[in-house]
């Protein structure tokens, strides 16, 4: 799954290219399989947000606000707060494969990676009556593959430390300020997608790379895990499965902690 352009060269000829430089072990970017491209985050790029950042990974950037409202908590979780997210690409050309799929694709890989790192009973103000209803909406800039690292990347950044302000509710009472994020969760995610081309395993993926995947997965690592222990939090496959199931998954963690580790 990629929002993927090749500006004026034909597809089939920059596919054709990129086969046989993995040919050759090489890549178009010259980094070699297991190397990761840095991964730049910017916090608080707008002032009229809870809470707001960018988020870069080669040439792919996102952009993610976050603003919040009071509304109804949902009937499954009525004691919790509501988390809606939504994922736009205003620059992406109209004929790019599945490009509505994909950013509904998107959307539910970040919702489902925050309802399961973030706990949402903090922004309950009312229990069965009134929550905070926090809008998370990431924007796409320039798309080069690893979407849903980049837009991982510019969410967590911009959920990292959200203060919502005391407020009135509509009989009068104030809520209490609350501090709530990433700051005070006990996880930090952090997402590396992988795609294994005749038998090679690449880590953080290009456009040109994806599409011709013949296996295509993102994984949640929690950051804090990844010096000693890579812990896995989340895995989503948008594209088949690595040769080798979990041993592949165990794999590629190692090479992630360890590309990470260079970078830093």
């Amino acid at each position: 799954m990629s929002l993927f352009s090749t500006g004026n060269v034909e597809p089939q000829a920059y596919h054709q290219q990129t086969v046989e430089l993995l040919q050759q072990s090489k890549r178009r970017d010259g980094r070699d399989a297991s190397t990761l491209r840095r991964t730049t985050t910017q916090s608080e790029v707008s002032n009229t947000s809870l809470g707001s950042a960018t988020a870069s990974i080669g040439g792919s950037v996102a952009q993610c606000t976050v603003r919040g409202c009071f509304g109804p908590p949902t009937a499954e979780a009525p004691n919790a707060g509501r988390l809606d997210v939504l994922v736009e690409a205003p620059f992406a050309s109209p004929h790019l494969d599945s490009t509505q799929d994909a950013r509904k694709a998107l959307s539910v890989f970040l919702r489902d990676v925050l309802r399961s790192t973030l706990s949402t009973a903090p922004l309950s103000v009312v229990p069965g009556e009134a929550c905070w209803v926090l809008s998370v909406d990431v924007t796409i800039l320039a798309a080069d593959g690893s979407l849903r690292s980049l837009c991982l990347a510019a969410v967590v950044a911009a959920l990292q430390r959200i203060v919502l302000p005391r407020a009135r509710l509509p009989n009068g009472d104030y809520t209490n300020e609350v501090l709530w994020g990433y700051c005070t969760s006990p996880v930090l995610p952090v997402a590396v997608t992988c795609a294994q081309i005749q038998g090679t395993v690449l880590l953080d993926v290009t456009s040109s790379e994806e599409s011709i995947a013949d296996a295509l997965v993102t994984i949640v690592f929690d950051e804090r895990s990844l010096a000693t222990a890579p812990s896995i939090l989340y895995t989503a496959h948008h594209g088949g499965y690595p040769t080798g199931g979990a041993k592949a998954l165990e794999a590629i963690a190692a090479a992630v902690a360890q590309s990470r580790a260079s970078h830093s």
